[in-house]
Order: C-alpha cells, then sequence, then structure tokens
C-alpha cells in the first residue's frame, strides 16, 4: 500500500470509531434485522482489516456484503468509497460508483461532510466542476474547519480559472492548519498565474520549507 493511501485509510478509520450500522435508528429493530445488522458491523469490520492490508477487492467485497445484509450501514458506505475512489486523497477510482455510493451515503447522513466532500472528490475527477464545487461548499457549510475541503475546492476554482478564489480557499486552508504545504504550493502556483511574482515565491518557498518533497507528491 502506498503511503499515501495509507495515511487516508487511517484517516477514515479514526474516523468510523463511532460510526456504526443503521444510526438513524430511532425505533427499536426486530430481531431479526437486528442480527443482520450485527452480522453487516462484522463484515465491516473485516472489510477494513482487508483494507488495511492493501487487499481492496477483498475489502469492497465485505462492504457489499455488509450492505446487502442491512442497506442502511452507514459505515459501509462510507469504507466503500475509500475502495471506490478516495475521502481525501485523489486516486484512479471509479466515480461513477463513487457518486452512486456517496448519493446513497448523503441520503442516509444529510448533515456528514465527509459524505459530500468525497462525491465532490467523484465529481471533480469526471470534470463536472460545478457539482464538485458545490458539495464541497456544502461540506464547509457543515465543517467549516476541514482544511481538505477548502484545498478541494480551491483547485477546482483554479480549473474553472476563478483565481481569486482559488487563492481564498487556499488561503482559508492555511489558516486551519498553518503548516499546510500543498495550499502553500498551490497558492504560489495560482500567485504566478495572476503574475504576482512576490507573492509565489514566498509561498513556493513555504511551501519548500514545509515539506522539501512537495514537488514529487503529484507523481
Amino acid at each position: 500500500m502506498s503511503t499515501r493511501k495509507a495515511v487516508l485509510v487511517s484517516f477514515v478509520l479514526v474516523g468510523l470509531a463511532v460510526v456504526g450500522c443503521g444510526q438513524q435508528a430511532v425505533q427499536p429493530v426486530p430481531s431479526t434485522q437486528q442480527t443482520n445488522r450485527e452480522k453487516a458491523e462484522s463484515e465491516v469490520k473485516k472489510g477494513e482489516d482487508f483494507l488495511r492490508d492493501g487487499d481492496d477487492d477483498t475489502a469492497l467485497s465485505c462492504f457489499n456484503e455488509a450492505i446487502r445484509l442491512d442497506p442502511d450501514c452507514v459505515s459501509a458506505y462510507r469504507m466503500r468509497s475509500v475502495v471506490y475512489g478516495s475521502v481525501v486523497y485523489d486516486f484512479d477510482g471509479d466515480h461513477d460508483k463513487r457518486i452512486a455510493n456517496d448519493t446513497e451515503w448523503i441520503r442516509m447522513s444529510p448533515d456528514n461532510a465527509n459524505a459530500y466532500h468525497s462525491r465532490g472528490s467523484a465529481y471533480s475527477h469526471k470534470g463536472n466542476l460545478d457539482k464538485a464545487i458545490a458539495d464541497f461548499s456544502r461540506a464547509i457549510r457543515l465543517a467549516p474547519d476541514n482544511h481538505w475541503t477548502y484545498f478541494s475546492r480551491g483547485r477546482d476554482y483554479e480549473k474553472k480559472g476563478d483565481l481569486d478564489k482559488a487563492i481564498a480557499d487556499f488561503s482559508q486552508a492555511i489558516r486551519v492548519k498553518p503548516d499546510f504545504a500543498e495550499a502553500y504550493d498551490n497558492r504560489g502556483n495560482v500567485y504566478q498565474k495572476k503574475g504576482d511574482e512576490d507573492k509565489a515565491n514566498a509561498d513556493l518557498k513555504r511551501a519548500e520549507e514545509l515539506d522539501p518533497n512537495i514537488g514529487r507528491l503529484s507523481e
């Protein structure tokens, strides 16, 4: 497993520490349904272990089985999103399946910022920048201190040519996480596009100070 993917999996698994299946339910459930829910939770845990070991295919099978057992298993949808693509980083993936998966995740957890961020990332990969920005904006309203969401939206504003909004988002990402090397790097590149060499050089220098390998992150 690559270093970036290992970081992603750790990030998501920590976030799932208190998330289980059927959290939206407020009424007692029949015993058979409860049994299926417990089985689904067991499948999610098995899938998490396979994902940690880098076995994405078996992990996906576990998450699919969890959803078959309990169609409202929120954690299974969240973990399946990791396999289909990425919550945080950008990997090649099945973006159409991730969008469909995340739409179900949002249906069950309409106030979950991570779900909107994930779907926004998939839309971004497909080149649907307006839908991506809309999802990132919704995620920011729900979780205004997530530096990655500002960063992701900033990149899409940059792709659209809205450089001032891109700079504003990278600046917000840096405000939330002052040692965020990638945000400095991206903001520096946007300043270059605007012809502001002094600010560009300052940001690019700061990015290298924070992470000497910053230029290799996209390789």
